[in-house]
Formats: C-alpha cells, sequence, structure tokens
C-alpha cells in the first residue's frame, strides 16, 4: 500500500511539474505574440503616415 501511494505521489508531482512548465511556455508565447503584433501595428502607422505624407 505505501508503494501505491509513494507511486501516485511521484506522478502527482511530475504532472505538477509538467503543468507548470506548460503555464510558462503559455505566458511567454502570449507575451512574445502581443510583442510581435505591436511591432508590427507600428511599421504599418508608420507606413500608412508616409503614404499619407505624398
Amino acid at each position: 500500500m505505501i508503494a501505491f501511494l509513494g507511486w501516485v505521489v511521484h506522478y502527482l508531482i511530475v504532472l505538477v511539474v509538467l503543468a507548470v512548465f506548460a503555464g510558462l511556455g503559455l505566458t511567454i508565447g502570449i507575451k512574445l505574440r502581443k510583442k510581435k503584433d505591436a511591432k508590427e501595428a507600428q511599421m504599418t502607422d508608420t507606413v500608412d503616415q508616409a503614404v499619407e505624407d505624398k
């Protein structure tokens, strides 16, 4: 019985570690995507202003 509980605890720890890595990946991915979108929007605004100035 003790071996079974040790096995369950081991897999729960592995599950938690994997969930933490998944959460970090999700957070970093969202942050990078927002940064990329902001950069592209800024470039688009710059191009639009250059076209309007002509």
